[in-house]
C-alpha cells in the first residue's frame, strides 16, 4: 500500500512539473509575441531610430534563442536554423516597411 501511495505521489509530481513547464514555455512565447508587436508598432509609427532598432532586434533575437532552445530541447542546430528563418522574416517585414515609406 505504501508503494502504491509513493507511485501516485510521484505521478502527481511529474504531472505538476509538466504543467509548470508548459506554462513557462507559454509565457516565453507570449513575451516573444509582445516584442514582435512592439517592434512592428514602433516601425509603423516611426518611433525608432537606427540605434534603437538594432537594440530591439538584438533583444528579440536573444528572446528567440531562449524560446527555440527550450522548445527544441536544446538541439542547437535546429534552433539556429529556425532562428535564421525567423530573422529572415523579420528583416523582410522591416524592408517592406522601409520601401513603403520611400514610395
Amino acid at each position: 500500500m505504501r508503494l502504491l501511495r509513493l507511485l501516485v505521489w510521484n505521478l502527481l509530481l511529474d504531472l505538476m512539473r509538466l504543467v509548470l513547464n508548459l506554462l513557462l514555455n507559454l509565457l516565453r512565447l507570449l513575451s516573444l509575441e509582445l516584442l514582435l508587436c512592439l517592434l512592428r508598432l514602433a516601425l509603423e509609427l516611426r518611433l525608432l531610430r537606427y540605434w534603437n532598432l538594432i537594440l530591439l532586434i538584438m533583444l528579440l533575437l536573444w528572446q528567440l534563442t531562449l524560446v527555440l532552445r527550450r522548445v527544441t530541447g536544446y538541439r542547437l542546430l535546429v534552433s539556429w536554423i529556425l532562428l535564421l528563418y525567423l530573422l529572415g522574416m523579420i528583416l523582410r517585414i522591416i524592408l517592406l516597411l522601409i520601401l513603403r515609406r520611400k514610395l
